[in-house]
């Protein structure tokens, strides 16, 4: 998963064109079509505008607006991301389970 998918993904659940979704946030239908693909990054200040406009649950804001900001790093930073992301997940789910075991 990437920004691009999450982008695509967040237009298509809302039933969004990218003409309509361009009309709500101020950029042009080129524009959001090339964030889409990959051929320009997303713009980091609109991209609270951008997440409010696709209606996020507070999960999904939080993951949209890293995703956008993971898409203009290098990318060992973002590997690097994803990497400690992947361990403090499975930190999370062990500790989860050492709860369930061990409640009173």
């Amino acid at each position: 998963m990437d920004f691009t998918e999450l982008f695509r993904e967040a237009l298509d659940r809302k039933g969004l064109s990218h003409a309509r979704f361009a009309e709500q946030v101020g950029v042009t239908p080129a524009f959001v079509s090339m964030v889409a693909t990959k051929r320009s990054k997303p713009p980091l200040e609109r991209i609270v505008a951008w997440a409010k406009a696709l209606n996020f649950s507070d999960p999904e804001y939080t993951r949209f607006i890293t995703w956008a900001y993971l898409a203009h790093c290098p990318e060992v930073i973002r590997d690097d991301y994803l990497r400690l992301r992947g361990r403090v997940d499975k930190l999370e789910r062990r500790v989860a389970e050492f709860e369930e075991k061990y409640k009173a």
